[in-house]
């Protein structure tokens, strides 16, 4: 049985606030806070300060108290909320694009906390109720924490559900099954359902910075518009899947159906690729690892000098001391050295572009020169020999003794003594980098980079990321 309740010295019970005649007195709020002062005290702005950060501080505790206290409950939150974004790229909706719409819900419904505890603030300061003031600054410290888990992420969020709803499709997303099915373990299933659910945000965003780009082109026809258009539509692709339409389109453009097979790994720093002359195929520098030297490492310039139009480069082998000359003439160097500025400001994925197009303009060399040389040029795997003749079946025939011919020999001809300055001036490679000029000489290409740029800066969260925020912010919420 419970001690009876005096009534003595005149106290007074109002539900859950006690107030006592004695100027030093404990005021109780509703909550756990208990606030020791003098009840008609103003709030000073230190005092104020105080009580909002502990609003905070008590909101980041009580949120890891639940989830620490109560394991089974939070296991169910962040298990549900786990299954239903994955659930939800089966039928094409992104889960950041999901995760948005949770932001933009949980920053509504913080803000409208927030608002509603402000102005008790407001009304309760300006009566002189400073006991019940005090407790509405430290529930707006503790709405500052909601609102922080969920407002800062609602611009992007709100853009995402924006290009969703013009540019995605709910239905059931038979290529995810399809691409799931041909994974075999658990965890490749995994990442590739990671990776294919980035993809999807990715390809909204792209096209909508695509309609951004195509609605700058004041002074274009509608069909120009639309030509362009579909031309930057189809690079709307994975990063990895860019090199084969840049060979699908020069295809096309050269008559040249057969294409080279394009491989992956981690080349030398400066190396964006290579072309592989014995199995007719090319290799993309992916950078995922630790670069490994360059193939010139061991030369380190020393000089350089101006001579009749040319420059005169030395070297030093760092293996072996030697000193090495070299000259080039000066329009190819400067050439080149602005071919490397403008890489400087490309995107990844229009770099990726220029590269697949070099190393393909060396393939075709390669065919050439076998279409007049035969195979014994140089060595050729089976599966080599049957891309290349399949790659001449489609060129014209070159005759003995014409242009063609000796620009064909020359081609065959060039050689490398192995320093940076004998690479850059290498024919077949002055005549790859022109391909790669003519592409930057294309007004076209920039929109497409910009497009590129702009759809880097929009990248989704990470699942993992957006698995734990909006697990997180139903915890704030009940906290």
């Amino acid at each position: 049985m419970l001690d009876p309740v005096s009534l003595s010295n005149k106290n007074i019970s109002t539900g859950n606030i006690y107030l006592n005649n004695n100027p030093e007195q404990i005021v109780k709020v509703s909550g756990n806070t208990s606030f020791t002062g003098v009840r008609n005290k103003k709030i000073g702005f230190k005092e104020g300060a105080g009580i909002f950060f502990n609003g905070m501080a008590k909101q980041c505790v009580e949120i890891l108290n639940s989830i620490i206290e109560h394991p089974v409950k939070t296991i169910a939150i962040v298990g549900g909320t786990t299954l239903g974004l994955l659930a939800l790229p089966f039928i094409g909706i992104p889960t950041a694009v999901a995760g948005g719409a949770l932001a933009i819900g949980f920053a509504g419904y913080a803000i409208g906390k927030g608002t509603y505890h402000a102005v008790q603030f407001a009304n309760n300061n300006k009566r002189g109720t400073y006991h019940l003031a005090r407790k509405n600054l430290e529930q707006i410290g503790e709405d500052t924490i909601d609102i922080a888990l969920s407002v800062p992420f609602t611009p992007k969020a709100a853009v995402r559900m924006q290009n969703f709803m013009k540019y995605g499709k709910v239905g059931i997303n038979h290529t995810l099954i399809d691409t799931l099915k041909s994974e075999k373990s658990f965890i490749d299933k995994f990442r590739a359902l990671k990776n294919f659910d980035k993809n999807m945000t990715r390809s909204l965003n792209y096209q909508s910075n695509v309609d951004k780009e195509i609605s700058k082109l004041t002074s274009a026809t509608e069909a120009e518009k639309a030509a362009l258009k579909k031309e930057m539509l189809d690079y709307n692709v994975p990063k990895e899947k860019i090199s084969e339409v840049v060979l699908e389109k020069w295809a096309q453009k050269r008559g040249i159906e057969t294409k080279p097979e394009i491989f992956y790994a981690t080349l030398g720093d400066k190396t964006g690729g290579v072309a592989i002359i014995k199995d007719c195929s090319m290799v993309l520098n992916d950078f995922k690892h630790k670069i490994p030297e360059s193939m010139f490492s061991k030369y380190k310039q020393i000089g350089a000098k101006f001579v009749n139009g040319e420059y005169e480069i030395s070297y030093k082998n760092l293996q072996t001391g030697e000193i090495v000359k070299d000259t080039i003439k000066k329009d190819i160097l400067d050439k080149y050295n602005a071919l490397f500025g403008q890489y400087a400001k490309l995107s990844p994925e229009s770099k990726q572009i220029l590269v697949t197009l070099h190393e393909r303009e060396h393939i075709d060399q390669y065919a050439r020169i076998f279409s007049l040389k035969g195979f014994n040029w140089k060595p050729v795997s089976d599966k080599g020999k049957l891309l290349y003749q399949k790659m001449i079946n489609d060129m014209p025939v070159v005759q003995a003794g014409s242009a063609e011919a000796q620009h064909i020999e020359a081609l065959a001809n060039a050689q490398n003594i192995s320093t940076p300055v004998s690479y850059i001036k290498n024919l077949r490679e002055i005549e790859a980098r022109n391909a790669e000029w003519n592409m930057l000489g294309n007004s076209d290409f920039y929109k497409l980079d910009n497009v590129f740029a702009k759809t880097g800066k929009m990248n989704p969260p990470a699942l993992k990321e957006t698995i734990l925020l909006n697990a997180l912010r139903p915890e704030s919420a009940s906290s």
